[in-house]
């Protein structure tokens, strides 16, 4: 979580109060802002690569020796995970709310981060679950987590808007979850029937304008969305981590 916290500061002190008057000219520094904190995840989720490779070894050896099962591996793994997450993500959410002067739910805004930080732990362990062991999956799983950042990059609907996204496409802007963390996070500040529901660029709303709009203004049903992810990158890594039961 170290790298989050010079993140918070940084961002915080560059962009000190950027909210609490919302201008037309602050349209892009606030949405960048709001994009970099949910897609970031997706490259933090690197971290976690080395030590989940290495641990391969002994699973195999242990699951051969009847001790566990794989999943009972992934959870620990995960829950180990999640209750360091909880109070550091919380803080640096809080420094972050209060740096800018954000507005709308905190609670939108913390989950919405919370959720994307816990899919990107699991997008890495269903990496690491299909990599071999070794140095060799080593190598493939750090180079396969920076591909799966990069593409939510281009497809979460800031560097791109969805408009402008070609059909042949967009199915998988629908299928990033950053997307849904960044289209939750933009409703829940720009949101309708308030003072930062402005129109921008000929669009009627800042979200409109990049396409975050597809279910309406409320961030809870992209939040609701965000949810399916973690879910199914699990049951990936769990099935990854079954492998290793037949020696795979």
């Amino acid at each position: 979580m170290f790298p989050w916290v010079i993140q918070t500061v940084i961002i915080g002190s560059t962009f000190w109060f950027i909210a609490s008057v919302v201008r037309p000219d602050a349209v892009t520094s606030i949405s960048a802002i709001i994009f970099f904190w949910v897609c970031t995840t997706a490259f933090g989720a690197a971290a976690y690569v080395p030590a989940v490779i290495l641990a391969k070894p002994i699973l195999a050896r242990e699951v051969a020796d009847g001790l566990y099962r794989p999943v009972t591996f992934l959870t620990s793994l995960l829950v180990e995970e999640i209750i360091i997450a909880i109070p550091t993500t919380l803080a640096i959410n809080v420094a972050m709310w209060f740096a800018l002067q954000l507005a709308g739910s905190f609670i939108a805004w913390f989950l919405t981060f919370f959720i994307a930080y816990v899919t990107g732990i699991l997008v890495s362990y269903a990496i690491c679950a299909f990599a071999p062991g070794g140095i060799s999956g080593l190598n493939i799983a750090n180079a396969a987590v920076p591909i799966y950042g990069v593409i939510c990059l281009f497809f979460s609907g800031f560097l791109i808007s969805v408009n402008s996204i070609g059909w042949w496409w967009r199915w998988l802007v629908y299928a990033c979850p950053t997307f849904w963390g960044f289209s939750a996070q933009m409703n829940n500040f720009w949101r309708e029937g308030t003072d930062r529901a402005i129109p921008y660029l000929g669009s009627p709303s800042v979200p409109a304008h990049f396409g975050v709009d597809v279910l309406g203004p409320s961030p809870w049903p992209y939040i609701g969305m965000q949810c399916v992810f973690p879910v199914v990158f699990f049951l990936l890594a769990a099935v990854g981590f079954n492998r290793t039961r037949s020696g795979r």
